[in-house]
Formats: structure tokens, C-alpha cells, sequence
């Protein structure tokens, strides 16, 4: 995900490793909080946020710094602050 201004949302489709769709994310940002609707069931999903330099507190799930970012690995809906 690049740079979701705050106070926007974005909605995207999810698939699984065959190519099917297995549902949507729903992402909305508030100051430095990502709050993460999943409607994919119990499926774990990743994302990565591009320019990000680090997580204070994801409520559900992990994340790792990489080079461009981070990457957040999920099992349904969470907060990310950052």
C-alpha cells in the first residue's frame, strides 16, 4: 500500500494462492493508525506498507522491516499504529 492520506479508505480484493477470490480488505487511515477490515474469513494475508519505517503496535499479527517498508502478516481484522 503507498500513502493512504488520512481520513481515506481504500477497499481491495483478496485471492488465494489459486487465483481465487477468497474476499476484501477494507483499509482506512486515521493519524498514524491503520484500522484493517478483513472479509476473508480466518485466511492469513499479508501486507506491505511502502515508506513505512516501523510498527509501534499491530493488534493482531506481526510484522518485518524490509527495504522499502514494512510487511505486516495478518489472521483477520486489525489496528496498525505506526
Amino acid at each position: 500500500m503507498y500513502n493512504l492520506e488520512d481520513g481515506k479508505e481504500v477497499v481491495t480484493s483478496m485471492y488465494d494462492k489459486d487465483g481465487v477470490q477468497a474476499g476484501a480488505v477494507t483499509i482506512s487511515r486515521n493519524g498514524q493508525a491503520l484500522s484493517v477490515i478483513a472479509d476473508i474469513g480466518d485466511k492469513p494475508f499479508s501486507l506491505f506498507l511502502h515508506g513505512i519505517e516501523g510498527i509501534n503496535k499491530v493488534t493482531t499479527g506481526e510484522w518485518t522491516k524490509e527495504e522499502n517498508g514494512v510487511k505486516v502478516q495478518l489472521k483477520g481484522s486489525a489496528v496498525i499504529k505506526f
